[in-house]
């Protein structure tokens, strides 16, 4: 890439805030060492991104990843002709486009965990470059700056535009499978799609309302369940506190006997009782017992 075409890219892929985190950092490190400019490896981790994204088994591919990109920094073709290249040059970009690749994955992942195996990999692959802890803390800098202005990364927007660009689908298809992933989830994570898929909707218009609408709808249902389930807990909590009582009739028929000091009452308890009604049933019989006593 020309120096001139090497700018234009900068120029484009600056609408991107992720990159635009990455950027400072990218382009003193590509300075020093005389490496592929920032536009270079960012789209050079993206190409590799949406590849490494099809892998089932990212954990069983790390060395397989390092071979591809080996091979393919490890000479660079030039107007001149081929450029051999050294093994440290080789493996430097080979770091810096694994690492760009872990922030996009990690920012693609940050709501569901869907590419958390492939950020494990990219991560393990990175940890001992003598680069990685110069570039890690430079961009925390930079992140921090930014977002202090007010400028966050709006990830899935830009993964909304890419794949569409990329493989011909319209961005409601898109969106849909985001909420077909979220609804595999727990409620926390439904949570936080709605939130997502409330921004993108508003930025277009209107045009995810039935994918927000449906992620609502499954978080009330989730939220519904789960109260009806912790009203039943609570119920059979308090039945079994009653069952252990002594005065509580269960095992022994009509006998009337004692146990532990207290009289075994029989008590015909209709169906659909709430158990708190029992319970205070069960408090007056005892109260009536000890009257008597004295």
């Amino acid at each position: 890439m020309s120096t001139e075409e090497s700018r234009c890219g900068v120029f484009e892929v600056m609408k991107e805030q992720l990159f635009c985190i990455l950027y400072p950092t990218l382009r003193r490190i590509c300075k020093e060492f005389n490496e592929l400019s920032p536009a270079e490896v960012w789209y050079e981790a993206i190409d590799y991104s949406r590849k490494v994204k099809q892998w089932p088994r990212p954990d069983m591919m790390r060395e397989e990843l390092e071979d591809i990109l080996h091979d393919e920094y490890i000479c660079f073709e030039t107007a001149d002709g081929i450029t051999k290249r050294s093994e440290e040059q080789a493996r430097r970009t080979m770091f810096l486009v694994m690492e760009v690749m872990l922030f996009i994955l990690a920012t693609e992942s940050r709501q569901d965990g869907r590419y958390k195996p492939h950020c494990m990999m990219l991560a393990e692959a990175t940890q001992n470059h003598e680069l990685r802890e110069r570039f890690l803390n430079e961009v925390r800098e930079t992140e921090t700056t930014e977002e202090l202005k007010g400028r966050r990364v709006e990830m899935v927007k830009m993964e909304l535009e890419t794949e569409a660009d990329e493989y011909g689908l319209t961005r409601s298809q898109i969106v849909n499978d985001l909420v077909d992933c979220a609804l595999q989830y727990d409620e926390d994570v439904i949570k936080n799609h709605i939130l997502v898929i409330s921004d993108l909707n508003d930025q277009y218009n209107g045009e995810f309302t039935k994918q927000e609408q449906r992620l609502k709808g499954a978080l009330k249902k989730l939220v519904k369940s789960g109260h009806e389930g912790e009203a039943i807990q609570a119920q059979t909590v308090m039945l079994e506190k009653i069952a252990n009582k002594p005065t509580t009739q269960n095992i022994y028929g009509d006998k009337n006997e004692l146990q532990n000091g207290a009289q075994l009452l029989k008590m015909v308890i209709p169906e659909g009782v709430d158990p708190a009604e029992i319970a205070t049933r069960l408090a007056e019989q005892q109260k009536a017992l000890l009257e008597q006593k004295e």
